[in-house]
């Protein structure tokens, strides 16, 4: 936890201003591309591990343009065939809460809690490499299971302590910072 309350105070203004809007950006994102905000924040969430958030929405607004044209070719977009697959079927109307859960639980965690965090529940936490880093210094690069929990639960209990942040915003604000100084 300890790692996380230094990140929070490192943050410069920019870093700060950034991480709190982060989540309710991707929202706004995710309502631009559909009017369904569900099935949009689903199909950013399955096709983001490994991926900038640049390239993320770009294959998010193809795959979900080529569904609402009820196109029968998957395009190509960024991704691994299972993702890409999975976004397909949120696209076309598969319940988006069902898909992301994956057929490994465990594994996909970060990609339900990305899911959640879009549609506003700021009590879960996306733990990328990024985030895992800034609570374990020498976190391994695929989180799952209970490193991925017990991550989550550090940042839970950061919010606690500062009192005056989300657990989803703070972070997102050492996401920020974090890769901010790593550039």
């Amino acid at each position: 936890m300890d790692g996380i309350l230094r990140t929070f105070e490192r943050a410069s203004d920019a870093d700060y201003s950034e991480g709190i809007n982060w989540y309710p950006t991707a929202l706004a994102f995710a309502r631009s591309l559909d009017r369904d905000e569900r099935k949009a924040a689903g199909v950013i969430a399955v096709l983001s591990p490994r991926q900038q958030w640049d390239t993320n929405k770009d294959g998010a607004a193809k795959i979900i343009k080529a569904a609402q044209r009820f196109s029968r070719v998957v395009p190509s977009v960024a991704g691994t065939y299972v993702n890409v697959e999975k976004a397909w079927r949120i696209a076309n109307g598969e319940n988006p809460e069902i898909v992301v859960q994956g057929s490994r639980p465990n594994r996909w965690l970060k990609v339900q809690r990305f899911y959640q965090n879009i549609l506003g529940d700021t009590e879960c936490i996306t733990v990328d490499v990024w985030a895992a880093r800034v609570a374990v210094p020498n976190a391994p690069e695929v989180i799952a299971g209970g490193l991925y929990r017990r991550i989550e639960e550090m940042y839970q209990k950061a919010s606690v302590v500062l009192g005056s942040i989300t657990p989803r915003d703070l972070q997102a604000v050492c996401w920020v910072t974090k890769r901010n100084e790593a550039a």
